[in-house]
């Protein structure tokens, strides 16, 4: 086997079996791609970039999303609970009331 191949082998393992110290680099990654493609957006010289594609920056938080989605998985915390609790939390607080005349 190649150190190619050993390489791709034990990437492939890693992405089956991933651990949360991997969940937390691959969201280190995620993150700086995302920071890259928002700076390649805000200026199209930035490393020779002439478009301003705000789609790349949202495929890359998209990819963030991901990732934490996953981490939370593998906590058994389900993100769809947790964002009904937080919802239903920001529902009591004062400035959340609604106003007359005004929708939320």
């Amino acid at each position: 086997m190649t150190d190619l191949e050993k390489d791709i082998y034990e990437w492939a393992v890693r992405i089956h079996n991933p651990t949360m110290a991997g969940q937390f680099a691959k969201l280190g990654e995620e993150y700086g791609e995302a920071v890259e493609a928002y700076m390649e957006w805000l200026s199209p010289t930035f490393r020779g970039i002439d478009d301003r594609n705000i789609q790349n920056v949202v495929s890359e938080l998209a990819d963030m999303a991901i990732v934490l989605s996953n981490m939370a998985s593998m906590l058994g915390c389900s993100l769809s609970e947790e964002m009904a609790k937080k919802h239903a939390f920001n529902k009591t607080r004062p400035d959340h009331q609604p106003v007359a005349g005004r929708t939320l």
